[in-house]
Parts: structure tokens; C-alpha cells; sequence
């Protein structure tokens, strides 16, 4: 994902286009991390409620960091950096 988003954002030729290719680095970053731990936390509160007692797993984490990359890579090159977290979410 940063190959396509932040390299995709390379091809942009102006004067502030380290800043662009930074933002979308760092929203792609947020993102994925903000959908990682959504998906952990809302798992665990489901896994406690269900058999008392709450877990974590991998295969969860990953598939909220991939949806975090996912609902991102359209706008990640125009919104905020508060706006990703709130996006991969």
C-alpha cells in the first residue's frame, strides 16, 4: 500500500509535493493502525461478552489494518491526519 498510495503521490510535480508525499505516508500510517486496533478492541469486547473471557488474534488485526488501507487510499492525499483515524475506523 505505501508503494501505490505515497508512489502514486511521487508522480505529482509542483513545489509542494514532499509535503503531499509525507501527508499520504502518514494518513496511510494512521489509518491502517486506526483499523488494527478498532477491529483488536471490538473483537475482544465481542470474545468477552460471548465466553467470558476476551482474546486478541492476529488474523483479526490484520484484516482491520487492511481495511484501514482500504477506506483510506482514495482520499489519503486530501484529508487531515485526525480525518485517517476517523477514516479507518
Amino acid at each position: 500500500w505505501y508503494g501505490f498510495n505515497t508512489g502514486s503521490a511521487l508522480s505529482i510535480t509542483g513545489p509542494e509535493q514532499e509535503q503531499v508525499v509525507s501527508l499520504v505516508a502518514v494518513n496511510t500510517t494512521l489509518s491502517a493502525a486506526s483499523g488494527c486496533i478498532s477491529a483488536l478492541m471490538l473483537n475482544y469486547i465481542i470474545d468477552d461478552r460471548r465466553w467470558g473471557e476476551g482474546s486478541f488474534s492476529l488474523s483479526v488485526a490484520s484484516n482491520g489494518c487492511l481495511s484501514g488501507l482500504v477506506s483510506i487510499t482514495g482520499a489519503c492525499a486530501v484529508v487531515d491526519p485526525w480525518s485517517a483515524v476517523v477514516i479507518g475506523f
